[in-house]
Protein backbone atom coordinates (compact mmCIF):
# COMPACT_ATOMS: atom_id res chain seq x y z
CA UNK A 1 0.00 0.00 0.00
CA UNK A 2 1.67 3.49 -0.83
CA UNK A 3 2.37 5.94 1.39
CA UNK A 4 -1.15 8.33 0.57
CA UNK A 5 -3.43 5.48 0.89
CA UNK A 6 -1.90 4.56 4.35
CA UNK A 7 -2.95 8.14 5.27
CA UNK A 8 -6.74 7.78 3.56
CA UNK A 9 -9.97 7.32 5.02
CA UNK A 10 -12.01 7.61 2.12
CA UNK A 11 -14.84 4.93 2.63
CA UNK A 12 -14.29 4.79 6.46
CA UNK A 13 -16.35 5.75 9.33
CA UNK A 14 -15.24 7.25 12.70
CA UNK A 15 -17.04 8.47 15.06
CA UNK A 16 -15.23 11.64 17.62
CA UNK A 17 -17.31 12.24 20.38
CA UNK A 18 -16.71 16.18 21.67
CA UNK A 19 -17.01 16.28 18.04
CA UNK A 20 -18.49 19.65 18.20
CA UNK A 21 -15.67 21.94 19.91
CA UNK A 22 -11.46 22.30 20.46
CA UNK A 23 -9.84 19.18 20.11
CA UNK A 24 -12.59 17.50 18.83
CA UNK A 25 -13.63 19.58 16.33
CA UNK A 26 -10.55 19.85 14.67
CA UNK A 27 -10.32 16.02 14.78
CA UNK A 28 -13.43 16.01 12.53
CA UNK A 29 -12.01 18.25 10.06
CA UNK A 30 -8.83 16.69 9.49
CA UNK A 31 -11.14 12.98 8.88
CA UNK A 32 -13.43 15.01 6.70
CA UNK A 33 -10.17 15.97 4.91
CA UNK A 34 -9.27 12.43 5.07
CA UNK A 35 -12.03 11.65 2.92
CA UNK A 36 -13.73 10.09 5.76
CA UNK A 37 -16.94 9.29 6.84
CA UNK A 38 -17.54 11.56 10.11
CA UNK A 39 -19.82 10.87 13.32
CA UNK A 40 -20.01 13.74 15.97
CA UNK A 41 -21.18 13.21 19.40
CA UNK A 42 -20.95 15.31 22.27
CA UNK A 43 -22.72 17.53 24.67
CA UNK A 44 -21.97 20.98 26.11
CA UNK A 45 -21.90 20.50 29.38
CA UNK A 46 -21.44 24.32 30.26
CA UNK A 47 -23.77 25.22 27.89
CA UNK A 48 -26.43 21.86 27.33
CA UNK A 49 -28.49 23.62 24.92
CA UNK A 50 -25.66 24.57 22.46
CA UNK A 51 -24.92 20.74 21.89
CA UNK A 52 -27.56 20.17 18.64
CA UNK A 53 -26.55 23.84 17.34
CA UNK A 54 -22.40 23.23 17.99
CA UNK A 55 -22.60 19.51 16.40
CA UNK A 56 -25.24 20.97 13.17
CA UNK A 57 -22.67 23.58 12.67
CA UNK A 58 -19.54 21.69 12.70
CA UNK A 59 -21.53 18.92 10.55
CA UNK A 60 -21.95 21.71 8.06
CA UNK A 61 -17.98 22.72 7.90
CA UNK A 62 -17.41 18.91 7.06
CA UNK A 63 -19.87 18.72 4.62
CA UNK A 64 -18.68 21.96 2.68
CA UNK A 65 -14.80 19.63 2.82
CA UNK A 66 -16.99 16.71 1.14
CA UNK A 67 -17.50 14.49 3.80
CA UNK A 68 -20.64 12.32 4.69
CA UNK A 69 -21.61 13.34 7.79
CA UNK A 70 -24.22 12.71 10.95
CA UNK A 71 -24.34 14.21 14.27
CA UNK A 72 -26.19 13.26 17.60
CA UNK A 73 -26.03 14.91 21.24
CA UNK A 74 -24.44 12.40 23.48
CA UNK A 75 -23.72 12.67 27.16
CA UNK A 76 -20.96 10.02 27.16
CA UNK A 77 -21.28 9.38 30.53
CA UNK A 78 -24.55 7.81 29.81
CA UNK A 79 -24.80 4.34 28.47
CA UNK A 80 -27.82 4.74 26.43
CA UNK A 81 -26.73 7.56 25.04
CA UNK A 82 -23.55 5.97 23.95
CA UNK A 83 -25.42 3.00 22.20
CA UNK A 84 -27.75 5.29 20.56
CA UNK A 85 -24.52 6.98 19.16
CA UNK A 86 -23.49 3.61 17.90
CA UNK A 87 -27.06 3.22 16.80
CA UNK A 88 -26.89 6.37 14.44
CA UNK A 89 -23.60 5.56 12.90
CA UNK A 90 -24.54 1.95 11.94
CA UNK A 91 -28.03 3.37 10.52
CA UNK A 92 -26.18 5.69 8.25
CA UNK A 93 -22.57 4.44 7.59
CA UNK A 94 -22.95 0.70 8.38
CA UNK A 95 -20.11 0.35 10.02
CA UNK A 96 -17.43 1.93 12.37
CA UNK A 97 -14.01 2.21 11.59
CA UNK A 98 -12.34 4.73 14.08
CA UNK A 99 -13.55 5.89 17.30
CA UNK A 100 -11.96 8.90 18.92
CA UNK A 101 -12.72 9.85 22.47
CA UNK A 102 -11.95 13.15 22.15
CA UNK A 103 -14.77 14.10 25.15
CA UNK A 104 -13.72 14.81 28.79
CA UNK A 105 -14.10 17.67 31.44
CA UNK A 106 -11.32 19.66 33.29
CA UNK A 107 -11.91 19.43 37.36
CA UNK A 108 -11.64 21.79 40.83
CA UNK A 109 -7.95 22.53 41.45
CA UNK A 110 -7.69 21.68 45.00
CA UNK A 111 -5.26 20.26 47.42
CA UNK A 112 -5.70 16.27 47.59
CA UNK A 113 -7.14 16.61 51.03
CA UNK A 114 -9.69 19.00 50.41
CA UNK A 115 -11.46 17.19 47.44
CA UNK A 116 -14.67 15.47 48.21
CA UNK A 117 -16.21 12.69 47.23
CA UNK A 118 -18.15 14.45 44.83
CA UNK A 119 -15.42 16.30 43.26
CA UNK A 120 -13.82 12.53 42.67
CA UNK A 121 -16.75 11.27 41.32
CA UNK A 122 -17.42 13.71 38.69
CA UNK A 123 -14.33 13.70 37.36
CA UNK A 124 -13.83 9.91 37.23
CA UNK A 125 -16.78 9.65 35.34
CA UNK A 126 -16.17 12.96 32.83
CA UNK A 127 -13.27 10.90 31.95
CA UNK A 128 -12.64 7.77 32.88
CA UNK A 129 -16.08 5.95 32.98
CA UNK A 130 -17.26 7.82 29.96
CA UNK A 131 -14.22 6.85 27.96
CA UNK A 132 -14.63 2.81 29.20
CA UNK A 133 -18.16 2.96 28.21
CA UNK A 134 -17.24 3.96 25.06
CA UNK A 135 -14.50 1.30 24.59
CA UNK A 136 -16.79 -0.74 25.72
CA UNK A 137 -20.38 -0.39 23.36
CA UNK A 138 -18.13 0.50 20.32
CA UNK A 139 -15.81 -1.92 21.12
CA UNK A 140 -17.82 -4.79 20.36
CA UNK A 141 -18.70 -3.68 17.21
CA UNK A 142 -15.66 -3.39 16.19
CA UNK A 143 -14.77 -6.68 17.31
CA UNK A 144 -17.51 -8.67 15.06
CA UNK A 145 -16.03 -6.50 11.67
CA UNK A 146 -12.25 -8.06 13.09
CA UNK A 147 -11.01 -4.60 12.48
CA UNK A 148 -11.07 -0.77 13.65
CA UNK A 149 -8.52 1.61 16.23
CA UNK A 150 -9.24 3.77 19.19
CA UNK A 151 -8.01 6.71 20.21
CA UNK A 152 -8.21 7.41 23.72
CA UNK A 153 -7.79 10.92 25.43
CA UNK A 154 -5.53 11.07 28.72
CA UNK A 155 -3.13 14.00 29.99
CA UNK A 156 0.41 14.78 30.60
CA UNK A 157 -1.06 15.09 34.19
CA UNK A 158 -1.58 11.56 33.86
CA UNK A 159 2.53 11.07 33.86
CA UNK A 160 4.13 12.11 37.30
CA UNK A 161 2.17 14.15 40.55
CA UNK A 162 0.25 17.06 39.86
CA UNK A 163 -0.54 18.89 42.89
CA UNK A 164 -4.42 20.35 42.86
CA UNK A 165 -5.57 17.99 40.59
CA UNK A 166 -5.13 14.65 42.25
CA UNK A 167 -8.37 13.18 40.69
CA UNK A 168 -7.80 14.49 37.34
CA UNK A 169 -4.91 13.17 36.99
CA UNK A 170 -5.58 9.89 38.70
CA UNK A 171 -8.12 9.37 35.96
CA UNK A 172 -6.10 10.40 33.06
CA UNK A 173 -3.34 7.94 34.49
CA UNK A 174 -6.23 4.94 34.27
CA UNK A 175 -7.08 5.71 30.87
CA UNK A 176 -3.56 4.92 30.22
CA UNK A 177 -3.58 1.50 31.57
CA UNK A 178 -7.20 1.06 30.48
CA UNK A 179 -5.45 1.35 26.64
CA UNK A 180 -2.87 -0.57 28.15
CA UNK A 181 -5.60 -3.76 28.68
CA UNK A 182 -7.64 -2.96 26.06
CA UNK A 183 -4.99 -3.06 23.19
CA UNK A 184 -3.74 -6.53 24.61
CA UNK A 185 -7.29 -8.32 25.14
CA UNK A 186 -8.65 -6.92 21.36
CA UNK A 187 -5.31 -6.90 19.25
CA UNK A 188 -5.61 -10.87 18.62
CA UNK A 189 -9.02 -9.55 16.91
CA UNK A 190 -7.62 -7.09 14.51
CA UNK A 191 -8.43 -3.81 17.01
CA UNK A 192 -5.86 -1.07 17.64
CA UNK A 193 -6.00 1.02 21.17
CA UNK A 194 -3.63 4.19 21.33
CA UNK A 195 -4.10 7.12 23.83
CA UNK A 196 -2.78 10.92 23.34
CA UNK A 197 -1.70 13.07 26.33
CA UNK A 198 -1.67 16.58 25.22
CA UNK A 199 0.08 19.32 27.38
CA UNK A 200 -1.84 22.54 27.42
CA UNK A 201 -3.69 22.65 24.93
CA UNK A 202 -5.45 26.06 23.89
CA UNK A 203 -9.10 24.66 23.19
CA UNK A 204 -12.36 26.99 23.53
CA UNK A 205 -12.64 26.50 27.22
CA UNK A 206 -8.51 26.82 28.10
CA UNK A 207 -8.66 29.56 25.94
CA UNK A 208 -10.72 31.98 27.85
CA UNK A 209 -8.71 30.57 30.96
CA UNK A 210 -5.57 31.70 29.33
CA UNK A 211 -7.55 35.23 28.56
CA UNK A 212 -8.31 35.47 32.32
CA UNK A 213 -4.43 33.87 33.47
CA UNK A 214 -2.47 35.25 30.93
CA UNK A 215 0.63 34.13 33.56
CA UNK A 216 -0.26 30.37 32.75
CA UNK A 217 0.36 30.95 29.38
CA UNK A 218 3.77 32.84 30.17
CA UNK A 219 5.07 30.33 31.89
CA UNK A 220 3.94 27.12 29.87
CA UNK A 221 6.18 28.86 26.83
CA UNK A 222 8.90 29.22 28.97
CA UNK A 223 9.58 25.96 30.09
CA UNK A 224 8.22 24.29 26.20
CA UNK A 225 10.72 23.75 24.07
CA UNK A 226 8.76 24.85 20.84
CA UNK A 227 7.76 28.05 22.78
CA UNK A 228 4.11 27.86 23.09
CA UNK A 229 1.32 26.20 24.10
CA UNK A 230 -0.43 23.48 22.33
CA UNK A 231 -3.58 23.93 19.36
CA UNK A 232 -6.49 21.50 18.65
CA UNK A 233 -4.86 20.89 15.38
CA UNK A 234 -1.96 19.76 16.59
CA UNK A 235 -3.48 17.24 18.27
CA UNK A 236 -6.07 16.22 15.86
CA UNK A 237 -3.48 15.41 13.18
CA UNK A 238 -1.85 12.81 15.61
CA UNK A 239 -4.98 11.35 17.16
CA UNK A 240 -5.97 10.70 13.04
CA UNK A 241 -2.40 9.04 12.38
CA UNK A 242 -3.28 6.92 14.86
CA UNK A 243 -6.79 5.76 13.50
CA UNK A 244 -4.96 5.48 9.94
CA UNK A 245 -3.67 2.50 9.00
CA UNK A 246 -0.15 4.71 8.45
CA UNK A 247 -0.05 3.28 12.19
CA UNK A 248 -1.02 -0.25 11.66
CA UNK A 249 1.59 -1.50 13.54
CA UNK A 250 1.33 1.27 16.53
CA UNK A 251 -1.33 -0.10 19.59
CA UNK A 252 -1.20 -0.04 23.72
CA UNK A 253 0.87 3.17 23.82
CA UNK A 254 0.73 6.62 25.47
CA UNK A 255 1.70 9.52 22.46
CA UNK A 256 2.59 12.81 24.34
CA UNK A 257 2.05 15.64 22.56
CA UNK A 258 3.40 18.30 24.24
CA UNK A 259 5.69 19.91 22.02
CA UNK A 260 8.53 18.66 23.90
CA UNK A 261 7.63 19.54 27.30
CA UNK A 262 8.35 16.92 30.28
CA UNK A 263 5.95 15.05 32.88
CA UNK A 264 6.81 17.23 35.89
CA UNK A 265 6.12 20.78 34.44
CA UNK A 266 3.75 21.85 36.36
CA UNK A 267 1.36 24.75 35.76
CA UNK A 268 0.14 27.20 38.55
CA UNK A 269 -3.38 26.16 37.19
CA UNK A 270 -3.17 24.00 39.77
CA UNK A 271 -3.24 26.45 42.54
CA UNK A 272 -5.36 28.33 41.09
CA UNK A 273 -9.17 28.47 42.96
CA UNK A 274 -12.10 27.49 40.77
CA UNK A 275 -12.40 25.20 37.61
CA UNK A 276 -9.31 23.71 35.68
CA UNK A 277 -8.71 22.71 32.32
CA UNK A 278 -5.66 20.37 33.29
CA UNK A 279 -3.17 19.71 30.86
CA UNK A 280 -4.95 17.93 28.42
CA UNK A 281 -7.98 20.49 28.00
CA UNK A 282 -10.34 18.40 25.75
CA UNK A 283 -13.38 20.69 25.78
Amino acid sequence: MSLLKRFSMAGKTAIVTGGGQGIGKATAIVFAEAGANVVLAGINVREPEKSESQLRGVALELEKLGAETAYVVTDVRKEADLEAMLAKALKTFGKVDALVNTAGGGATAAPALELTTQNWETVIWENLISTFLACRIVGKHMTENGSGSIVNFSSMDARGPAPGLAHYAAAKAAICNLTETLAAELGPVGIRVNTIAPWLTRSPFVAGFLVSHPEVEELAKSVSPLGRVGEPEDVASVAFFLASDAASFVSGQTIHVSGGALPGNHMPVHHIPGDSPGLTANE
